[in-house]
């Protein structure tokens, strides 16, 4: 029952196809998706499934069976099911791991439990070695990659196509006499071995010595020159580096002679760079194992790391090789280029590997740089087609000099010189990554440093604090985030910077816990509480926002002003009017004043600098004022409120006089809706109170001087109003490129503009004189100034603050999920260093990797399941009935029957008129009526819930018995729709 079924021809031979079973899932199959599972985990689950089927929980066979893989598009699988149904696919799995190196990782731990199960059956070394007989046959001077204990190949001479067909290549008396003996489970392995009879050796030529692995992965353009560079032959004969010639990082290959009296080269055109990354050999530092088991035990050099990995640069590759650092402690291998290498290294040295590396490929940090800007069209797909566009033209112009050299040594028929076959063929350009490879490796280098964005993010404060929100970004939520978002809502402070960025699923509703973290936020960090808030709604009285910031009493709040001249504006018959500029001219004069100190002294430097360009000898003031622009208005001079009482009397005569005939254009049409003027002018009078200036508070920032005509002018920045967010708004909307992205790209986009948007505003609040530098790495800020202050006595950045420890804050997507109980997985594909056979077929058994989302729209697109936390306390829960689908949940089977399970139990009774179901109705009922005293927001999880109990009603209960109550207008009736309708002249000719 549960071992493995192998099939076999009627020739005895084993069948490595695909079942039926394996073909249907592959046609139905989704993108695999959650985390992978704790090698504790995965033997638990494997025990329970072993006793519910009632087998042997000591037979480590039969749990082995019922363990699940959790690597590709297979994850979930048992291996008992991969065995029967997928052969091929295992056995080519095992043999690409033959040089895999074994780590503590779940992964790599669950990888060999099943190359130990399989192996564990005489039928799984079979099919191994005839696999590995295949692959031989196709390359027969290859070296045997791995062959499993207790088999023996043939000579490759020997091998026919009888021979493959049949069973007559295992000889009987060669097949493993021993039985399956289980072996106790084990979480630590040795490096596989193979035996030295299944190793045909291939002996380094003695033009070409380079490691043998190095030339699966690097271009037979590159082996030769590297060869000459690097390596030398050993006493073995055999490749081994050079270490005089170790004297820096990056290698040439050779130029192309100048004079071009020999015959060309293409390595000397078409080669690729070389980064030989051995920090240990390079820099002599000391290196330490990570594993918290060694205490720090030293590292040791272990030889050159198989994997030579080509980089993606600005205009063409690059290659990257490292070294093996090995422990005497624990025997494990850690590799140069992995992160606990990385971090173990100075900043002077950690900045000197320039590369970030994905699941197959790596990038230069030049490159990423570029995708890191968030304006306006900056997106993957435009930077592949610039990177793929320069890589094209380097490739032309050194394909153009190449033959242009080769033509030189070629005549026509009768002057021959050489013939063009003995010319080096062409190389081909190495291909472009796709654009979800670009997106994906910019995600994984912002959830690589998400600790460093959040902190910076919440070590943002401001004396004078702003709130607003917008629709206009959630639009682009897309996947199982899409329709959840209603509002983002932004808080700034006087300098521009944005304190915290959050998604809910209405306006003003659900930002507690937003309100709290920034109060918590203060306090923890010993701050004083902001004096002044601007809203453009809730401004008066006990108001929710007053509620909402309790905890600091004495912060003022006052209105917007652009809201409320919006507000009065709204009695205008339409915008295109002729009065409009000049309504809205003086209703702004209505409420602010200049400073006459100011004023004075800028007509005093704007008349200095009239007399200077020799225009006017004398000029009035009012051929000053006429020179005086509105941005020299702003920046040099400073306003005030007129106070409560003289603003009201203002406004007041303003709208008395352009509700008469002064109100009217010149084809006589009005600006001012009588009736409605009046209307909005009485319910927002009481708010002329609300945008008076705090006394006491400043508002005016100097941040500079500037010289105009001789006469030294301030520069003022003013705090006053939400409008630095109203332009933040248009920013964050461009901070998401293209119309549509997922929530986790969502999220990564939106914590990185958040923090360059806010360096950014730090770096014009500290330097008047434009930027100097510009980086948004506060470890390297913070690490640099250290540095300098030891050498030099001096910080290089001198206004970079250290941002406190992170406060826990939800941001962006993450606060959306949690209003609706749902989980933001920030799963990326995994950084691994597992060595990839050449042969092993991409196109049939790919592993799959998360891509990221594309930018068009898909229409078939399905959301997955989403993940869900547990229920708030706050929250109402559901009743006793169907639970809420889980994360792991993903058996529609299971579902099924849960339906039927829930349908039976309630379809028993019946209600008053006899007509069975009623029990589902009062179901549905009794579950609205926990939301009678709720006035919070009701979560997607429960909305879905109240689908469920509505879809799982009869049709009978589901029927409309009435026609629908409300009607756009009435058409019959003493109340009925009027025909005539009232026309002001002249009014729609101002609308075309």
């Amino acid at each position: 029952m549960f071992r493995p079924t192998f099939r076999r021809s009627e020739e005895g031979a084993l069948i490595l196809e695909d079942t039926s079973a394996a073909v249907v899932f592959n046609s139905l199959r989704k993108r695999p998706t959650g985390k992978c599972l704790t090698p504790d985990d995965v033997r638990q689950d494997a025990l329970k499934e072993v006793c519910r089927l009632g087998g042997n929980t000591k037979d480590e066979c039969d749990v082995l069976g019922c363990y699940k893989f959790q690597h590709s598009k297979y994850s979930g699988q048992t291996f008992k099911w991969m065995v029967e149904n997928v052969l091929e696919y295992a056995v080519c799995f095992v043999i690409k791991m033959a040089n895999e190196i074994p780590s503590t990782s779940s992964l790599s731990i669950n990888k060999f439990n099943f190359k130990r199960y399989l192996e564990s059956f005489p039928e799984g070394k079979e099919a191994i070695a005839m696999k590995e007989i295949k692959r031989r046959r196709k390359c027969p001077t290859r070296q045997t990659s791995y062959i499993p204990v207790g088999i023996k190949l043939q000579k490759v001479e020997d091998v026919t196509d009888e021979t493959l067909s049949g069973t007559d290549v295992f000889d009987a008396s060669l097949q493993p006499s021993t039985s399956y003996a289980p072996a106790q489970p084990n979480t630590s392995y040795e490096p596989v071995s193979t035996m030295p009879s299944t190793t045909i050796t291939i002996k380094q030529s003695e033009d070409c010595l380079i490691p043998d692995k190095w030339k699966k992965n690097l271009p037979e353009i590159d082996q030769q020159w590297i060869s000459k560079t690097l390596f030398k032959k050993s006493k073995k004969g055999t490749a081994e580096l050079d270490s005089t010639k170790l004297k820096q990082l990056w290698y040439y290959p050779p130029q192309p002679d100048p004079l071009n009296k020999n015959i060309p080269m293409a390595n000397s055109y078409f080669g690729h760079r070389l980064l030989l990354w051995l920090p240990r050999k390079t820099w002599q530092v000391k290196l330490v194992c990570p594993r918290p088991e060694c205490k720090s035990y030293p590292l040791t050099s272990g030889g050159l790391h198989g994997i030579v990995r080509p980089v993606l640069d600005l205009d063409c590759h690059y290659f990257l090789a490292t070294e093996q650092l090995r422990c005497s402690n624990c025997k494990q291998r850690q590799i140069g280029w992995s992160e606990n290498i990385l971090k173990q290294l100075d900043l002077a040295h950690r900045l000197q590997f320039p590369v970030v590396l994905s699941y197959h490929l790596a990038c230069d940090n030049r490159v990423l740089q570029l995708l890191k800007y968030r304006g306006l069209g900056n997106s993957p797909s435009q930077l592949r087609q610039q990177v793929l566009e320069q890589h094209t033209r380097r490739w032309n112009e050194r394909v153009a000099l190449y033959l242009e050299n080769c033509k030189k040594f070629c005549g026509s028929r009768d002057d021959y010189v050489i013939a063009a076959s003995k010319f080096d063929e062409v190389s081909k350009m190495i291909p472009v990554p796709s654009v979800q490879w670009f997106l994906t490796i910019y995600c994984n280098e912002v959830m690589g440093r998400i600790d460093e964005l959040k902190a910076s993010i919440t070590s943002t404060f401001g004396r004078v604090l702003k709130i607003d929100s917008t629709k206009r970004i959630v639009r682009k939520l897309a996947g199982r985030a899409c329709g959840t978002g209603a509002w983002a809502t932004n808080v700034g402070n006087e300098y521009g910077q944005v304190l915290i960025t959050v998604l809910t699923a209405a306006e003003g509703c659900g930002l507690n816990n937003m309100t709290n973290g920034i109060i918590n936020r203060y306090a923890l960090a010993g701050v004083p509480p902001p004096e002044i808030l601007y809203v453009d709604r809730d401004c008066c009285g006990h108001s929710s926002i007053r509620k909402m910031f309790s905890a600091w009493p004495d912060m003022k709040i006052r209105l917007d002003i652009w809201h409320f001249m919006r507000r009065i504006a709204a009695a205008c018959s339409t915008e295109s009017h002729q009065l409009y500029p000049i309504f809205l001219k003086r209703l702004s004069a209505c409420i602010f004043e200049w400073s006459a100190d100011d004023v004075e002294r800028l007509k005093l430097a704007k008349r200095e600098q009239l007399i200077a360009s020799k225009k006017h000898s004398n000029p009035t003031d009012d051929i000053i004022l006429k020179n005086i622009s509105k941005k020299e208005y702003a920046l040099h001079c400073r306003r005030t409120t007129r106070g409560t009482r003289e603003t009201a009397n203002l406004i007041r005569e303003l709208l008395t006089s352009l509700d008469g005939e002064e109100g009217r254009d010149t084809m006589g049409v009005p600006l001012l809706d009588s009736e409605q003027t009046w209307d909005i002018w009485s319910s927002q009078e009481r708010h002329i109170a609300c945008i008076q200036d705090p006394e006491g508070i400043p508002l005016y920032t100097k941040t500079s001087e500037m010289l105009k005509g001789g006469v030294t002018l301030p520069v003022y920045r003013c705090a006053r109003g939400s409008t630095s967010l109203e332009s933040f708004h248009l920013h964050l909307n461009r901070f998401i490129p293209g119309e549509r992205a997922s929530d986790l790209h969502f999220q990564a986009y939106l914590m990185d503009g958040l923090v360059r948007w806010n360096a950014n505003r730090a770096l014009a609040a500290t330097q008047s004189g434009g930027p100097i530098s510009s980086t948004y790495s506060g470890l390297h800020q913070h690490a640099l100034n250290i540095l300098a202050e030891q050498v030099i006595g001096k910080k290089v950045y001198k206004s970079f603050i250290i941002p406190n420890k992170y406060t826990g804050e939800l941001i962006g997507v993450e606060y959306l999920y949690n209003q609706s109980n749902k989980v933001l997985e920030t799963q990326f594909p995994v950084k691994t260093d597992t060595i990839y056979d050449e042969d092993f077929d991409e196109e049939i058994y790919t592993f799959d990797v998360d891509e990221g989302y594309d930018d068009k729209t898909q229409p078939d697109y399905k959301p997955p399941k989403r993940c869900f936390k547990p229920r708030n306390a706050k929250e109402p829960s559901p009743p006793q009935l169907e639970p809420l689908p889980s994360c792991d949940d993903n058996d529609d089977d299971d579902g099924e029957g849960k339906a039927a399970l829930f349908d039976t139990e309630l379809e028993d009774s019946t209600g008053p008129d006899n007509i069975p179901g009623y029990a589902k109705v009062e179901a549905l009922a009794d579950y609205l009526m926990q939301f009678k005293e709720d006035s919070g927001v009701i979560s997607q999880s429960h909305a879905e819930h109240v689908a469920k109990l509505w879809n799982n009603l009869d049709a009978y209960d589901k029927t409309i018995k009435r026609k629908a109550r409300h009607q756009d207008y009435l058409t019959k009736g003493r109340f009925k729709k009027s025909k005539t309708t009232s026309v002001i002249p002249g009014f729609e000719s101002t609308r075309r």
